[in-house]
């Protein structure tokens, strides 16, 4: 326990330095104040600066796919920082330093504009109204946020899109990992699979590079007598049952993310995301050491559960069978009978856990 502690420890001090540096943020409108400290007011001094500007065609799929989520797809001078309501000429958005692009689209009949990225500016003399041109701006970009600036049009529209960054390969020297610090995490895992642990993946991504990638172990140490086996080792395309892990990963930050764009809220039903078969197609079933519930019943529990009860764990679902449980030949067969027979559907008196406090946190 003591290796493993430690290796979560110098996991931890790798990924503490990621916090200040966020992956991607919804297609909001708003900025905060302190979005725009980086920001000048009049960069117009400030030289020009070389980036590569593209005309490209309107057939290209990065900008005709309807499906493609932006960071941000705005227009100038429509747009509107909320946070400052006397500003609707720049915005802040997230990318890394070695990256970035953004693509411009002069409207039909605009004006020349002035266009600065980080407080430098980009020569927009050329771009023609009724083009879309994309501009590699991976010079001039930074970790964390950055800046646009869109001025002095005189007329017309100019539309903006920015994409959300991506993960491109990198290594440790380009972010500042210590070689010390990996070959102590290789250390700790590699002694603990040795000694029984069956197997670990790890990646480490930070301002946008995955810097390193290692796998260890087999995809299977023992077998169904408890024995150990030789199996084919891990790589980085093996899956993993993560089981209630997959909650903080996904789960909870959907919840979060929809909450936000306020299309659910705690007390939305799950009859009113799923449909009313959610509980219309419930089916008899038998119930393990306690009386039968009546179908009908149990269809009207199951209506009544929120998004509230999922989040405690008081849905009233079955268990899956706990397949850590001893001996491994007798528990398998006998957990899955009870997981099917134990818990009332919709019933609120099992897996009532503690996590009010999340709740206070996602509402947050």
């Amino acid at each position: 326990m003591k290796r493993i502690a430690s290796a979560l420890l110098c996991i931890a001090i790798i990924s503490s330095s990621m916090l200040s540096s966020s992956c991607g943020k919804s297609t909001s409108k708003e900025t905060s104040a302190s979005d725009q400290e980086t920001v000048n007011s009049d960069p117009s001094n400030i030289p020009s600066q070389d980036v590569t500007i593209t005309p490209i065609d309107f057939s290209d799929p990065v900008v005709s796919d309807p499906g493609l989520e932006w960071q941000y797809d705005i227009s100038f001078p429509d747009w509107q920082d909320r946070s400052m309501y006397g500003a609707n000429n720049r915005l802040g958005f997230y990318g890394y330093s070695g990256q970035g692009v953004i693509y411009i689209q002069p409207g039909a009949g605009s004006g020349k504009f002035s266009l600065y990225i980080n407080d430098i500016r980009i020569d927009t003399s050329e771009m023609a109204p009724g083009k879309i041109y994309s501009l590699d701006i991976s010079g001039i970009t930074r970790n964390g946020r950055n800046s646009l600036q869109l001025s002095g049009l005189s007329q017309g529209v100019v539309f903006v899109k920015i994409p959300y960054p991506t993960v491109i390969s990198g290594t440790i020297q380009d972010v500042g990992i210590s070689e010390d610090a990996i070959r102590l995490i290789d250390t700790i895992i590699s002694c603990d699979v040795e000694s029984g642990f069956p197997s670990a993946q790890m990646a480490v991504v930070k301002d946008g590079r995955m810097v390193y990638e290692n796998s260890w172990g087999n995809v299977k140490t023992y077998d169904d007598n408890a024995n150990p086996i030789g199996a084919s080792p891990v790589t980085k395309d093996t899956l993993y049952d993560l089981a209630s892990v997959t909650k903080m990963f996904s789960m909870n930050f959907a919840i979060q993310y929809l909450m936000t764009k306020e299309q659910i809220t705690l007390d939305t039903k799950i009859v009113d995301i799923l449909g009313d078969e959610f509980a219309g197609n419930t089916i008899e079933r038998k119930y393990y050491n306690r009386d039968k519930i009546p179908l009908s019943e149990n269809k009207k529990m199951k209506a009544n559960i929120m998004v509230r009860d999922v989040l405690r764990h008081q849905a009233g679902f079955p268990s899956g069978p706990n397949l850590r449980r001893k001996p491994v030949t007798e528990m398998p067969q006998k957990m899955m009978k009870i997981s099917k027979e134990r818990f009332a559907v919709g019933s609120f008196q099992y897996f009532r856990y503690p996590l009010e406090y999340f709740l206070d946190i996602v509402q947050e």
